[in-house]
């Protein structure tokens, strides 16, 4: 039986309430955990802590730590010196959550997963018009730029969850033979059946219209906004929910509060695919900082049309006009291919559909995930 801990950040678990947090990446670290469990080892999720505490949430040993740390290393760099030393045997591993952690782990038996680009959002201030302006936030792109190549140097294992990455420092620096560097995707771990899906193409009436994604700035929530308000003035029979949650909220329910067709909801993740089932188009109007959604492939598993954005992952994903439709992520553009997506003939749409279906069951299941990981793992 070997060994498997995995580190990641405080905030990624409750512990007032013993649960992981609502996150792409904690539905991965749990997922990988059961993997481990179901392949007979053990498996421990590490946190620092301002108190030492151990609990099992669902058959997952969470363990939180108080750490003392060197003055000049960051409280993740104590965690993974810490965690290390529980690394025994050569089948035994430890797994950096997210390589943002921004530690350097050169053993051969650590590995650190790659969750996409998180800084490539645009000039968001107003000096950036003025020339002086352009300069500086360019120059801030460069910086953060060679800070994760250096970053992924600190690693000999990474898993990335989008080819996207890999491309992006291909163009910066090489990636040498002896970094072994692999692309796990994300995954849908539900499928909604063929024929259930052909079912609702068949009923359909009013288009709803789904955004289920969290309500902040890079998920493009402000411009679907914006979008939803042209679209409902333009069209008598849709629908449209926000489900989700997060700090654009409060706009959500101020734009739309006096509007019936806007619906505003939340939902547990593991009920993602079966809850995306009851809509019809789903939107991902992603602006930046994007690997492979998990909620674009439990949408496109549950029958809906997806509308995405051709940022960081999506487009390991999306055929524009076979298994979906894909934009720039501006407010005009993906206005635009709405508009389309609304007048598409039936057998085009429910063609597309099908497609998108098909594509995250060969490519994107989560049994695909699983044998990935299992032989990387070696388990």
């Amino acid at each position: 039986m070997a060994k498997f801990a995995i580190i990641t950040y405080a905030k990624s678990f409750d512990k007032k309430n013993n649960i992981f947090c609502i996150g792409g990446m904690e539905t991965y670290i749990q997922d990988l955990a059961k993997l481990v469990l179901s392949k007979g080892h053990k498996v421990e999720v590490i946190i620092p802590s301002d108190d030492n505490f151990k609990v099992t949430v669902d058959d997952i040993v969470v363990r939180g730590i108080v750490l003392r740390k060197r003055w000049y290393e960051s409280i993740y760099q104590a965690l993974y010196n810490y965690a290390i030393q529980e690394i025994s045997t050569s089948q035994d591993r430890l797994i950096v959550a997210t390589e943002l952690l921004g530690i350097k782990a050169y053993h051969k038996q650590v590995i650190a997963i790659q969750h996409g680009i998180g800084f490539d959002y645009p000039y968001q201030y107003q000096a950036s018009i003025e020339k002086k302006g352009r300069v500086v936030a360019r120059f801030f792109k460069f910086l953060r730029c060679y800070i994760h190549v250096k970053r992924f140097s600190n690693y000999r294992n990474l898993v990335c969850v989008d080819y996207n990455y890999i491309n992006w420092y291909r163009t910066l620096d090489t990636i040498w033979k002896g970094m072994k560097v692999r692309v796990i995707p994300n995954y849908t771990s539900n499928f909604i059946d063929k024929e259930k899906i052909n079912e609702k193409l068949d009923q359909r009436e009013k288009i709803k219209i789904i955004f289920a994604r969290r309500f902040v700035e890079c998920r493009g929530t402000q411009m679907f906004v914006e979008i939803s308000k042209k679209l409902l003035l333009q069209y008598d029979n849709i629908e449209i929910t926000f489900a989700g949650d997060g700090e654009l909220k409060h706009l959500i329910e101020s734009t739309f509060e006096d509007e019936p067709r806007v619906k505003l909801t939340t939902f547990n993740p593991v009920d993602s695919v079966v809850f995306h089932y009851h809509y019809d188009i789903a939107v991902v109007p992603t602006i930046y900082s994007e690997g492979t959604s998990l909620s674009l492939c439990e949408a496109m598993a549950a029958g809906c049309l997806p509308v995405v954005t051709f940022v960081g992952g999506i487009s390991n994903i999306i055929l524009d006009g076979y298994n979906g439709l894909m934009c720039y992520p501006s407010e005009e553009d993906f206005y635009e291919k709405m508009q389309y997506a609304l007048a598409m003939p039936k057998e085009n749409f429910n063609r597309m559909v099908i497609n998108a279906r098909e594509s995250v069951e060969c490519s994107f299941s989560i049994r695909n995930w699983q044998q990935k990981w299992a032989d990387l793992l070696e388990i």
